[in-house]
């Protein structure tokens, strides 16, 4: 196991790396930068990952485990399966996106780390297609594809703070609209009540 020291050195690092990722892309990321806001040196970076695709799978790993943690709590709260759709992404939205970024540059990744992380995100697509079936189940949310929905659901919470940043609304607030406004859009668009 990983002393404490090093675990909150490591969860440092997979924080700015996330922060630079969505800055400038894995390929575009400036490593060097990251190891010094995260006081470490370039060498001593390669005690944590062994490159930065490496670093990319790691920091996607860090940023979803939270979230699947949001979607556990989420399933396990009695009520609507609207509802708690929408606490889970209350909950989420103020979590950092950074994955979306990595995500795309998947590719970039070596097979077994698209594999670990395809398999996390189906994780996370089957547990928000189990809280959409529970909405169809109680009348909450309109019939669907639960499979289609949950990765609609999940793209939009991905994309939303990042077009939010890209576009600099964050600068201003400490959320852009869309993110605000995010389980509102969602469950006006799959609860069976009049928006």
């Amino acid at each position: 196991l990983l002393s404490a020291a090093r675990a909150a050195r490591r969860g440092r690092l997979l924080d700015g790396a996330a922060g630079e990722f969505r800055r400038n892309g894995v390929a575009g990321a400036d490593l060097a930068l990251i190891t010094r806001e995260v006081g470490l040196t370039r060498s001593s970076l390669y005690n944590y990952c062994t490159d930065r695709h490496d670093l990319a799978r790691q920091c996607y790993l860090h940023l979803l485990d939270p979230m699947l943690q949001d979607l556990a709590r989420a399933m396990a709260r009695s009520g609507s399966g609207l509802q708690a759709i929408v606490d889970f992404l209350v909950e989420a939205r103020d979590r950092d996106q950074s994955h979306a970024i990595i995500a795309s540059e998947l590719d970039t990744l070596s097979a077994d780390g698209r594999r670990e992380i395809e398999r996390r995100q189906t994780e996370a697509f089957d547990m928000l297609a189990a809280l959409v079936e529970r909405g169809i189940g109680d009348g909450s949310i309109r019939p669907n594809d639960p499979a289609i929905a949950a990765r609609t659901i999940w793209g939009i919470l991905a994309w939303a703070p990042l077009g939010d940043i890209w576009s600099r609304r964050a600068e201003r607030d400490p959320f852009g609209r869309l993110s605000v406004e995010l389980p509102r859009i969602v469950e006006s668009g799959v609860s069976t009540r009049p928006a």
